[in-house]
């Protein structure tokens, strides 16, 4: 954006006038801010006519009109207790299994649900493990990928994994459950939400990889599964009617009986 400013030599105050060229738009008095040769939608041309005409107000003005006001104090909690809500709902939790125990929660930086169960089950720990760690806010114990935990094998009761691993590639999805299932005790459950039925090539190749994983682990006698339907709508997509389902999958471990 280039300033310029053109005498003239026809006659105005002080002997000269002021003028923009057509392509040209008048800012201030004495400056042209010239927009030639730059493609600029008319609302946002409009937008920044505006803002120079009203100054910094305009912003401040949107920036009231968004705010929201909210207390520094009363927030942690109320989202603490929203995620434990929604934890116990999508995964199928009883909150009875979550005394006494030791829980991995797999890409929990958004969440806030560890901390409720830490504070009202004061015997719990919960893990909380996520890939990302631009989130300097988030409290979460350590950053790694979900098929390489840095955990001992059976070292934990209970594994959750609400809306974090089920949106990735099929493949990655299966490594990421046979690497929790090491860390699962005897006995204890892995609880994944939601796991997508959706008419599309990437949903239905990772659906069925999950459900050939969880099957072998049938068939060797090591785990029990659990298919519960939690959600399905229908949306109309490109002009075609499609339904698209979702479901919690529970794997329980099984407890492997030592001969003597």
């Amino acid at each position: 954006m280039k300033a310029t400013r053109e005498p003239s030599s026809e006659s105005g105050i002080g002997g000269t006038k002021e003028r923009t060229h057509p392509t040209t738009h008048k800012a201030t008095k004495g400056t042209v801010f010239s927009f030639t040769n730059t493609a600029i939608p008319l609302e946002v041309e409009a937008f920044i006519r505006e803002l120079f005409r009203r100054g910094w107000s305009i912003l401040i003005d949107m920036f009231e009109r968004f705010r929201k006001p909210k207390s520094e104090s009363a927030l942690p909690a109320e989202k603490s207790k929203k995620d434990f809500d929604r934890y116990c709902k999508w995964l199928l939790l009883d909150t009875e299994q979550l005394a006494g125990k030791t829980i991995l929660d797999v890409g929990s930086a958004d969440s806030r649900f560890g901390e409720y169960v830490e504070q009202h089950y004061p015997d719990t720990k919960v893990l909380k493990l996520d890939m990302r760690s631009d989130d300097l806010e988030s409290k979460v114990d350590f950053f790694a990928q979900a098929d390489k935990l840095p955990l001992r094998a059976e070292s934990v009761d209970l594994a959750l994994a609400f809306a974090s691993i089920s949106n990735s590639a099929g493949e990655y999805v299966v490594r990421a459950l046979k690497e929790i299932f090491s860390t699962v005790k005897d006995g204890g459950e892995i609880h994944i939400s939601p796991i997508f039925d959706a008419p599309f090539e990437f949903s239905q190749e990772r659906l069925r990889l999950v459900r050939e994983y969880v099957r072998d682990l049938e068939n060797q006698d090591v785990a029990t599964a659990t298919w519960t339907l939690t959600s399905t709508k229908e949306r109309t997509l490109k002009g075609r009617r499609i339904k698209e389902s979702e479901y919690c999958l529970i794997i329980k471990k099984q407890t492997v009986e030592v001969e003597d």
